[in-house]
């Protein structure tokens, strides 16, 4: 998904198919599946009990069946989704903070997509002032099929969708406004059938 972390303010590009949504339940104390490879662009979500959560740790920490955090991602009890701007390329260790101990765990391996291949979309997109009080500008330049309807959704920290704008238009200094949202981070996701982007956003 790594990180409330190396989150970019730059973003991710899924050069391959539409961005994938990966599901880990739990099996009683056991994450299933425990260990996933996808590519970079992929969304995890969590579906758990409400004893459990996933919290990301460092690979020392996970060999010990211990608990300590890192800056990466976490969902609350019960899971939660990560974003592609949470898992940068590498292996992702995670456990159940509360079972750990009892070798609750589980690894996401993301890779990275290959290269741009003839045919496949070439794109930009930025979102600023980032931090921002709430209000937001974004502007993308983009090549894809024309008729292909392109989306901007905002996601919270706990991956529920806050904002949806669709049929996006191809110009600049495009306005969304958070402010009436809590302070924090959340997750810009610009999308279509052709590709993916997510860049974190911070409002302060």
């Amino acid at each position: 998904m790594k990180k409330f972390m190396i989150l970019m303010s730059a973003l991710y590009l899924s050069l391959t198919a539409y961005p994938k949504n990966w599901i880990i339940t739990n099996d009683g104390f056991t994450f299933s599946p425990a260990a996933i490879t996808i590519q970079l662009g992929d969304t995890v979500t969590f579906q758990l009990a409400s004893i459990h959560n996933a919290l990301e740790v460092d690979k020392t920490t996970w060999d010990a069946n211990a608990n300590d955090p890192v800056t990466g991602f976490t969902t609350p009890n019960g899971g939660g989704m990560i974003l592609p701007a949470q898992l940068p390329v590498g292996t992702h260790y995670y456990v159940c903070e509360f079972h750990a101990s009892s070798g609750m765990k589980g690894t996401i391996t993301v890779e990275q997509t290959t290269g741009i291949e003839k045919g496949q979309t070439q794109t930009t997109f930025n979102v600023y002032p980032n931090p921002s009080n709430g209000l937001f500008y974004f502007s993308y330049a983009v090549n894809v099929n024309p008729g292909i309807p392109i989306e901007l959704a905002v996601f919270d920290i706990l991956g529920q969708r806050v904002l949806q704008i669709t049929d996006v238009t191809q110009q600049s200094n495009q306005q969304f406004n958070l402010s009436a949202f809590p302070k924090g981070v959340y997750f810009a996701r610009f999308s279509s059938l052709e590709f993916s982007f997510d860049q974190k956003l911070v409002i302060k």
